[in-house]
């Protein structure tokens, strides 16, 4: 049964729309949580940055194919193709030093995989919250967060300059179904990230 920790975060119907039901949404967000704490992946900020994006971008589908006909978006990252090749090398250097060497290749065919789609966003969240804090203190970027930073970093590439990711949120971020829906749900990720982590605290040693 899927976690109830994850009830405060609304679905959404993105480009998956109609395709996730609650409980679904909940065992997705479970499982990709579970597995990045597996990878050390456990930053709250970081943690909740995928959950939303996951969300923005998929509506937690893992399925989920891009608005256009002619996009290549899929799944939960709504990777391109070019985005899915960067970010497997950025996955496969991580695997290489963890010596992950049971793990499958994160080829093209592994795009279509719920797990590797998570496991490859395992690496990338980290590396595109790095990308985002080297310009946060651009002037251009003033107004805009680490965490809408990075989705704009998501978006636009992880070499993109301040001034673009500055024009993609300005254009993007206001509209509900972006902004906001993204910021009320990363403060509740960050929220119910805290009590699972309070949670396990408080439970009793097993014997």
């Amino acid at each position: 049964m899927a976690s109830t920790d994850w009830v405060t975060i609304q679905p959404k119907k993105g480009h998956g729309a109609g395709k996730v039901t609650d409980d679904q949404k909940n065992t997705i967000i479970d499982h990709a949580v579970s597995m990045w704490e597996g990878m050390g992946l456990t930053d709250p900020e970081k943690v909740a940055f995928g959950i939303l994006t996951m969300g923005l971008e998929s509506g937690f589908d893992p399925h989920a194919v891009g608005k256009s006909p002619k996009s290549d978006e899929y799944g939960l990252g709504q990777f391109t193709k070019d985005g899915w090749d960067t970010a497997v090398k950025y996955y496969n250097k991580y695997r290489s030093a963890q010596k992950k060497t049971e793990w499958p290749a994160a080829d093209a065919a592994a795009k279509q995989d719920p797990d590797t789609q998570i496991r490859v966003m395992g690496t990338w969240i980290p590396h595109i919250w790095d990308k985002a804090g080297e310009i946060a203190r651009d002037r251009k970027l003033k107004g805009y967060g680490r965490r809408q930073i990075a989705y704009g970093k998501w978006n636009k590439g992880e070499h993109a300059e301040a001034d673009r990711v500055r024009k993609y949120l300005h254009k993007n971020w206001h509209d509900p179904n972006i902004g906001g829906y993204f910021d009320p749900n990363y403060n509740r990720a960050i929220q119910a990230l805290k009590m699972r982590e309070d949670a396990r605290r408080t439970q009793p040693l097993s014997r």
